[in-house]
C-alpha cells in the first residue's frame, strides 16, 4: 500500500515515539490492567468474606440460642476471621447479652471490649453502655464512668443519662443534676436545636428527687 509525503511523515513519527516510549507505556498499560484486576479482584474478595462471615454469624447465632457449649469458640471464630465485619460485633454484643442474662457479669465484659477495640463507632457505642451497666453490677461505678469517659458520635446523650444512672446509684444526686444541666445547656446550644435531645434530658432532670 503507498502512502503519500504527509501519511508517510506521521508513520515516521509514529515510530520515533514507540521507540522512545514504547516500553513505558506498555508498562503503565500492564500496571492499569493489574490495578482493575486486582480491584475486580478485592471486590470479589469483600463479597466472598460477606457472604462467609454471614454463614459463621448464623452458625453462631444457631449455637448461642441453643445454649450449644461451642458458642464461644464460634466467637473466637468470627472475631479472628471476620474482625472487619459488623457480624462479629454483632455476635460479640449478642454474646455478652446472654452471659449478662445469666448473671455471667465478668465473662460478659471480654466480649464488650472487644467490640470497643475493634468495632465501628456505632458498635463501640453500644458497648461501652452495656459494659457500665455490667460494671454497675459489679458495684465498679468509677469504672463505669472511666468506661463512658470516652465520646461516641451520636452516644452523647446516652452516656450522659447514664452517668446520671451511677451518680444517683451511689447517692450523688447533685452531681447528676449536674451532669444532666450540663448536657441540656449544650444541646441547646446546638444549630438546629436537637429537640430529642432536649426533651430526653430535661424528662431524665425531673425524675430526679428534689
Amino acid at each position: 500500500m503507498a502512502y503519500d509525503l504527509e501519511e508517510q511523515e506521521q508513520i515516521a513519527q509514529l515510530k520515533a515515539f514507540w521507540e522512545k516510549w514504547g516500553t513505558l507505556v506498555s508498562g503503565v498499560a500492564v500496571v492499569a490492567l493489574l490495578a482493575y484486576a486486582g480491584w475486580q479482584g478485592y471486590g470479589w474478595y469483600q463479597k466472598r468474606q460477606v457472604t462467609q462471615a454471614e454463614a459463621a454469624f448464623a452458625s453462631f447465632n444457631s449455637s448461642i440460642q441453643n445454649k450449644d457449649a461451642d458458642a464461644a469458640a464460634k466467637l473466637v471464630g468470627l472475631q479472628g476471621a471476620f474482625g472487619k465485619t459488623n457480624y462479629a460485633a454483632l455476635a460479640s454484643l449478642q454474646m455478652a447479652a446472654v452471659l449478662a442474662t445469666d448473671s455471667k457479669y465478668d465473662q460478659a465484659q471480654a466480649p464488650l471490649q472487644w467490640v470497643i477495640e475493634h468495632g465501628q463507632p456505632e458498635n463501640q457505642g453500644a458497648a461501652r453502655l452495656r459494659l457500665a451497666d455490667i460494671q454497675m453490677q459489679l458495684k465498679q461505678q468509677d469504672v463505669a464512668l472511666k468506661t463512658l469517659d470516652t465520646p461516641v458520635a451520636h452516644y452523647a446523650t446516652a452516656f450522659t443519662a447514664k452517668k446520671a444512672d451511677i451518680y444517683m446509684m451511689v447517692g450523688d444526686t447533685a452531681k447528676a443534676r449536674e451532669v444532666l444541666n450540663g448536657a441540656l445547656t449544650e444541646a441547646k446550644k446546638s444549630v438546629p436545636a436537637d429537640v430529642l435531645t432536649v426533651e430526653a434530658l430535661e424528662a431524665k432532670l425531673k425524675l430526679l428527687p428534689q
